[in-house]
């Protein structure tokens, strides 16, 4: 993954390997156009690419960046370009709800029917399905919106990388395990946004019962054809949550706002903060890495049990450029913060980049390293006083009692470990050496965790890229998708996101405890 300025300046490189090898089994029409770009640009970088698809393909045609396999189908390519035709002519009428649904029903069917049968007639192809299993592909490339890419990912027992703007009834987002509630996420044919009014919400959950019927009928040929071929029961969400990344092509301006799934990639769209396409944003350009701690095997970034797949093939996808290394402004944070950083520095440092890490001269675990080149600044500080600050917190995190004592207990702690970040941070910012000598050395980018925000305060002042490392961030300020405190589970709850009615007004009123939280803090 790399961040890039604006004009395709240097950015910084992460998690990049060799060359792999890649089988790709891509969506017809304009979905094909999106994904053409994306492999010229792996193919320009040394993977080996074969791309597998219909003889009687619209748009999918041969070129120098893959190989090329065919397999028959049991249509003819005027049937499927009259049937596509109708669906994009239904797609923009204005008709009544019922009428358009019924439309699209129809449609959907035929089209479902129309790529089962070819999906099938691929699985059956001997002699391809052979090739395929000979060949030792490192992943398959595939839009999700038919699966017969996920279908043949099983089978061949590989990673699966997923390049979508949607699928039809939110299937992507139960697959990715992502809140999706009708109360707050606008369905199709709703004409809603994400702020709507009471008689609205109902709408919007009235339309959302149709997706039963419209997933029924568009998936159950897959389900069936998935079950028969891998010899196992498989329902469409289970299929999908074997993805091993999302990468998602949407735009900000014209996609209402939705959850972020687990382990996904966006591409394009607009910075909402800045107003720009993101290959335009240079001052303040954000890429987030997040650690998270429950992602399903099928889910993770990291694949153990097929460790030739190289993360960068994965994450390269999204087409940002590659750039040789460079030079990277760490500032960390402290205590298990750092280690998982600290790590990824290893990396960096390796591949060429080269690294400055700026740091209190009392940090817990920050240490010099033959990785990096070290900067410390004084602080009026201790390093008894800040370990014993934390050490204080985390035996007090643990301790049980009522609701009202471990509020007042952690408000306390939490109060005053950002109060000792504070005064760290502006120590930093008031030492006029080192602030000339960070604005004298061109980094590429800034490497933070935004737990506290020093990091970002400089990267905005030096008009830099940041690229954030991060579990969580107080009150879920890190998190602009909806998270509703009716669904999502809140600090001091012991709540899952399975609740009864008493349980979700519980998580209500304790979500009123990050009012105070976040205001301190």
């Amino acid at each position: 993954m790399v961040v890039v300025g604006e004009g395709g300046g240097r950015g910084i490189e992460l998690f990049t390997a060799a060359a792999g090898k890649l089988l790709v089994i891509p969506m017809d029409g304009s979905h094909w156009l999106s994904m053409k770009q994306v492999l010229a640009e792996l193919s320009s970088r040394g993977h080996e690419i074969v791309v597998v698809a219909p003889d009687n393909s619209i748009l999918i045609d041969s070129s120098e960046d893959y190989t090329m396999k065919r397999y028959p189908t049991p249509y003819k390519l005027e049937e499927m370009e009259e049937l596509l035709h109708t669906i994009s002519m239904s797609s923009f009428s204005e008709q009544p709800f019922l009428t358009r649904f019924l439309d699209t029903w129809e449609n959907f069917k035929k089209t479902s029917a129309m790529f089962q049968s070819a999906c099938s007639s691929l699985l059956h192809e001997k002699e391809l399905m052979k090739f395929m299993e000979e060949s030792k592909f490192d992943a398959v490339f595939t839009d999700p919106l038919t699966p017969c890419g996920q279908i043949v990912a099983l089978h061949l027992s590989i990673p699966s990388i997923f390049f979508l703007r949607n699928v039809p009834c939110s299937i992507d987002i139960y697959a990715a395990q992502s809140p999706s509630p009708p109360s707050y996420v606008p369905r199709l044919f709703s004409f809603n946004t994400d702020h709507m009014t009471f008689p609205q919400r109902v709408k919007n959950f009235l339309i959302s019962i149709s997706d039963y019927f419209t997933c029924s009928i568009i998936f159950s040929p897959f389900e069936r054809l998935a079950s028969d071929f891998l010899q196992k029961p498989m329902t469409l969400t289970q299929l999908l949550s074997h993805g091993s990344i999302w990468l998602k092509r949407t735009d900000f301006a014209f996609d209402y706002p939705m959850p972020v799934m687990p382990s996904m990639v966006f591409i394009g769209g607009i910075n909402c903060g800045r107003k720009k396409l993101l290959s335009q944003v240079s001052e303040g350009a954000c890429v987030h890495l997040k650690r998270a701690p429950h992602i399903s095997a099928g889910m993770a970034l990291v694949l153990p049990s097929h460790p030739q797949v190289s993360v960068s093939l994965l994450l390269l996808l999204s087409v940002l450029s590659l750039a040789a290394g460079g030079k990277l402004l760490v500032m960390p944070v402290g205590g298990s913060h750092w280690l998982s950083l600290r790590e990824v520095l290893v990396g960096l440092k390796q591949k060429g980049h080269e690294i400055v890490v700026v740091s209190p001269e009392f940090n817990l675990h920050v240490k010099a390293s033959d990785n990096f080149t070290m900067k410390l600044y004084q602080v009026p500080l201790t390093e008894e006083e800040i370990n014993g600050d934390f050490k204080a917190f985390l035996k007090e995190a643990f301790e049980e009692g009522s609701f009202l004592e471990r509020f007042r207990r952690v408000q306390k702690r939490v109060k005053r470990l950002f109060d000792l970040g504070l005064i760290a941070c502006e120590q930093l910012l008031k030492n006029k050496e080192l602030i000339r000598y960070l604005e004298e050395s061109n980094f590429d980018a800034l490497f933070t965790d935004p737990v506290l925000p020093c990091g970002a305060i400089v990267a905005e002042h030096l008009s830099i890229p940041s690229v954030y490392l991060l579990r969580g961030i107080p009150c879920g300020l890190d998190i602009e998708c909806p998270s509703p405190p009716s669904y999502i589970p809140r600090l001091f709850t012991d709540n899952t996101d399975h609740m009864n009615f008493l349980q979700r007004v519980k998580n209500v009123i304790f979500d009123t405890s990050n009012l105070f939280l976040c205001d301190f803090v």
